[in-house]
């Protein structure tokens, strides 16, 4: 865990345990706040909540799959987080399916325009044409995948009619 400081490796560790101990079920949640007091976190601007506790969620639900535990926690915009349904759960995976698409678009731009820079010697132009090559037959392949992972994977049907005592 390079680049992971010991005192984010012990807050993982607390929130592990606390998920572990109170949050059993699909559904059960934790807010920011919650969360920020049990880390002792308390110095942290509301504003960027969700980006400072991120790393240690993610090192967090590592742990969980590493055990082989069914939990997740997921993101809960500006509340906090739950343990995740499969439904929550599979849209978060569309969700990073297309950062990624997103990101290797936004990296073959960015070698595009080495290829186009004035001061590139010809060798460095060869170089990033032939970079761009590889990275367009990749993405090309990654959205092949994703396709067939989301004609594979579609979303559960939920009835449109309305249950309980409607009158």
């Amino acid at each position: 865990m390079s680049g992971f400081l010991a005192v984010e490796n012990a807050r993982a560790s607390t929130l592990l345990a606390y998920v572990r101990d109170y949050m059993p079920d699909t559904g059960d949640q934790i807010t920011y706040t919650e969360v920020l007091d049990l880390l002792e976190m308390n110095d942290v601007d509301p504003k960027t909540v969700g980006s400072v506790l991120s790393g240690v969620v993610a090192v967090v639900n590592k742990r969980l799959h590493r055990d082989g535990d069914h939990r997740h926690l997921s993101n809960i915009a500006t509340v906090g987080y739950c343990i995740g349904t499969p439904a929550r759960m599979r849209e978060e995976v569309i969700s990073r399916m297309r950062a990624v698409d997103r990101q290797m678009v936004a990296n073959l731009r960015l070698t595009e325009k080495i290829v186009r820079h004035p001061d590139a010697t010809t060798a460095e132009r060869k170089r990033a044409a032939d970079a761009a090559a590889a990275q367009a037959a990749l993405l090309s392949m990654v959205r092949r995948d994703q396709r067939r992972v989301r004609a594979a994977w579609p979303a559960e049907e939920t009835s449109p009619v309305l249950t309980g005592d409607v009158v």
